[in-house]
């Protein structure tokens, strides 16, 4: 029994498919980092807090509304 157990293992296919999970998280991880790095250079995280606080400022001038002179 311990003989027909040890025939069916096929130590050439564990290690091409160890191989392809570690290419395929590799490429992965370089994607992740390059879609990082795209975001980082196009400025979404130059001001994350600047719009909370910009909507509480007054405007300058006080608006006309509707009032015709």
């Amino acid at each position: 029994m311990a003989r027909g157990r040890a025939a069916s293992y096929a130590p050439g296919r564990f290690a091409m498919s160890l191989g392809l999970l570690i290419l395929l998280s590799l490429a992965l991880g370089v994607a992740a980092w390059l879609l990082f790095m795209w975001t980082v250079k196009s400025g979404q995280y130059d001001d994350p807090e600047g719009p909370k606080y910009r909507m509480m400022d007054d405007d300058d001038e006080p608006r006309d509304r509707g009032r015709r002179r």
